[in-house]
């Protein structure tokens, strides 16, 4: 058994879990001044989450139950479901940016009715979330222009320098 794998598919579980309760209460108590389309947008992609997360435990589960072989790598490669994965990391990032800015409006606002701690959990983890985000986009960012582009926007530079030269 896979006991990384499953803490992290149990930390995620968890952690959307913990957003569609506190989106729901926030319905409940009518808390007006949380009311708008990202709410929305972070529940909806949250219990989409959900269910994606349950099912990447269960059917291999109940592959190995019903006794079908399968392979892994043949069931991810499948384009369809590549497909899928793109569209869903998109949404991702809107997802992210949601997060963000709406756990920063009910925080840094005056939203009394949003007080709890799942709003300052939302608060802390959507701003660890958006520092990986641009972390990471920094490193591919340098990546790309001192070990990629940049070597060959270099050769074209000095080639026009080249052609200047010779007029």
């Amino acid at each position: 058994m896979d006991y990384c794998g499953f803490l992290v598919i149990l930390v995620v579980l968890l952690i959307n879990i913990s957003i569609v309760n506190y989106v729901r209460k926030l319905e409940q108590i009518t808390c007006e001044c949380s009311k708008e389309w990202k709410r929305d947008y972070i529940k909806l992609y949250s219990l989409i989450t959900i269910i994606i997360t349950s099912l990447i435990c269960l059917v291999p589960l109940f592959l190995h139950i019903v006794n079908v072989d399968y392979n892994i790598q043949s069931i991810l490669s499948n384009t369809p479901l590549t497909y899928l994965g793109y569209i869903y990391t998109f949404f991702g990032l809107i997802n992210v940016y949601a997060l963000f800015t709406y756990s920063q409006r009910i925080v840094l606002g005056d939203c009394d009715c949003s007080n709890s701690w799942e709003r300052r959990f939302i608060y802390y983890y959507s701003m660890l979330v958006m520092s990986m985000y641009v972390f990471i986009a920094s490193l591919i960012l340098i990546g790309i222009l001192c070990c990629g582009r940049l070597n060959i926007d270099l050769d074209f530079i000095k080639s026009v320098k080249r052609q200047l030269k010779k007029k």
